[in-house]
């Protein structure tokens, strides 16, 4: 069994004072099999770059001394590598391209899978693109369970749930029922 973990789920482990921090931490430092996406990477590096600047970043001191030697923008990269690694979460790619129906242009799986649930979730984007990943990871990589800290999409999980299968899961409940 697998878990997915979003975005909020790797940066609330690493900033004290988010109000997920010791559950996230905690599902990071399990033994349970996580997953996050492409996307989540992305996501990480841009919040981390914004988090380097205000100091709201949790990393050991033995791996600060290494990125003092670092540009900024390898610092983020390199910071997102770190947490990734550290907890054992293996990032899914791109399962692939798909035809939109204009001529020449084709999209990522996970994108097409996005446009087809926003009506029904109404989540952001970024959200949906969580979800659709997972979704179409499912059955491959035994995905059973969505984690994150995110409001909207907890709100939404029994939709989500419904269309999906995945179990939508709070840090805190996850720590509860599966960690």
């Amino acid at each position: 069994m697998s878990i997915y973990l979003d975005t909020s789920i790797l940066v609330a482990a690493n900033k004290p004072g988010d109000p997920d921090y010791e559950y996230a931490k905690e599902i990071l430092n399990s033994k349970v099999d996580k997953l996050t996406s492409y996307i989540a990477l992305a996501e990480l590096i841009s919040v981390i770059a914004r988090l380097l600047i205000t100091e709201q970043i949790e990393i050991e001191p033995r791996a600060w001394r290494i990125l003092e030697k670092l540009s900024e923008e390898e610092k983020a990269q390199a910071i997102a590598l770190y947490i990734l690694k550290k907890g054992l979460v293996d990032v899914l790619g791109c399962l692939g391209l798909m035809p939109t129906g204009i001529p020449s242009v084709e999209v990522p799986v996970e994108l097409q899978m996005g446009i087809k649930i926003a009506p029904i979730t109404r989540l952001r984007t970024l959200d949906n693109l969580h979800v659709a990943t997972a979704m179409l990871n499912k059955r491959s990589n035994n995905i059973r369970f969505f984690v994150t800290g995110d409001k909207e999409i907890l709100k939404k999980s029994q939709i989500i749930n419904k269309i999906s299968g995945l179990i939508v899961l709070s840090p805190r409940e996850a720590v509860e029922k599966i960690i």
